[in-house]
């Protein structure tokens, strides 16, 4: 589960990024289907935290799928906790 403000992403660089999220299932590739975020606009040295993800639970061979415009660096930092039964 990805928890509150685990989640975020930072440009470095002076220009203009946009950044979509996927959360994609095993088996699966990223799309319409898994799209979190779409175009989310970042500002230079901006830190956004990334609220639509939080609570969002990930299956066992899951992952992240990323998906950013021409920038100098997008920094993403993603992490959370594990759920056993």
């Amino acid at each position: 589960e990805i928890t509150y403000g685990d989640w975020s992403s930072d440009v470095c660089s002076s220009d203009l990024a946009s950044i979509s999220v996927n959360i994609v299932t095993a088996l699966d590739t990223a799309g319409n289907q898994n799209l979190i975020v779409k175009t989310k606009t970042l500002q230079p040295a901006e830190t956004y935290t990334f609220p639509e993800l939080v609570g969002v639970a990930m299956v066992p061979g899951g992952f992240i799928s990323t998906l950013a415009s021409a920038a100098t660096s997008i920094n993403i930092r993603a992490n959370g906790r594990e759920i056993t039964s």
